[in-house]
């Protein structure tokens, strides 16, 4: 075969390569960002599902419970909406995404919900050393998510064993309508005073406690609307 012909092939092959790679490239990237829609996307569904949890929108969508709504209108089940739920009322999204994504996300929110200690999702999520009940410890920072929820069962038989909570119907950790509707006033106020970013969440604490609120994306040099919004 002819120099010149042997130059062109190659020279073919290469710019065929070169565009199969950009090609190949470009697709990673797509998956890439479509990943992290993903990811985030969990979070905005547990918003909206902490919000729908309100006993008058049940009404209002002619159903009677919250888990009614999740699988005829969501088509969710209710174990996983609960979840969700909880994650976004004990967590941050930053949090939640830093945790591991949804499965571990509401493992940890599980858990932490299980344990009778003061306990948050993102501090068990970077407990290395966590001590089940009989002395077994866990690294949690590492633990996939199956590992989490099994030890969220072990923390709740073994509290269930010795009666800690026999007898009881605590409230569990998630926010009531009234706190989350003050949340949702407080951060609509931010925004009507120009703080457009401030968000502004009802966050569940322990059993039969009463809620928190929880600020953020509000610069130290406009504080003076924080306090304009909240009436101080």
């Amino acid at each position: 075969m002819p120099a010149a012909l042997v130059v062109r092939a190659k020279a073919e092959v290469a710019a065929k390569h070169a565009r199969l790679a950009t090609r190949a490239r470009g697709l990673l990237d797509l998956i890439a960002h479509r990943k992290s829609e993903i990811s985030e996307a969990f979070y905005d569904i547990g918003e909206a599902l902490a919000e729908l949890s309100d006993p008058e929108l049940i009404k209002a969508l002619g159903r009677k419970t919250f888990r009614e709504v999740c699988k005829k209108d969501c088509k969710l089940s209710g174990t996983l909406a609960e979840g969700l739920v909880r994650v976004v009322t004990t967590m941050t999204r930053d949090e939640a995404l830093a945790a591991g994504g949804q499965t571990k996300a509401i493992a940890l929110a599980a858990l932490a919900h299980a344990t009778p200690e003061t306990d948050t999702p993102a501090g068990l999520g970077r407990n290395r050393a966590f001590a089940l009940p009989g002395g077994k410890k866990v690294n949690l920072a590492k633990a996939s998510a199956r590992e989490v929820e099994n030890a969220a069962v072990v923390v709740r038989r073994a509290l269930a064993a010795k009666g800690e909570r026999a007898g009881k119907k605590p409230r569990g950790r998630t926010t009531t309508a009234d706190e989350r509707s003050l949340a949702a006033l407080l951060e609509k106020t931010l925004h009507a005073l120009g703080l457009h970013g401030a968000k502004v969440t009802a966050v569940a604490t322990k059993p039969g406690q009463g809620g928190d609120l929880r600020f953020e994306h509000i610069p130290c040099a406009k504080v003076d609307l924080l306090k304009k919004a909240i009436g101080a």
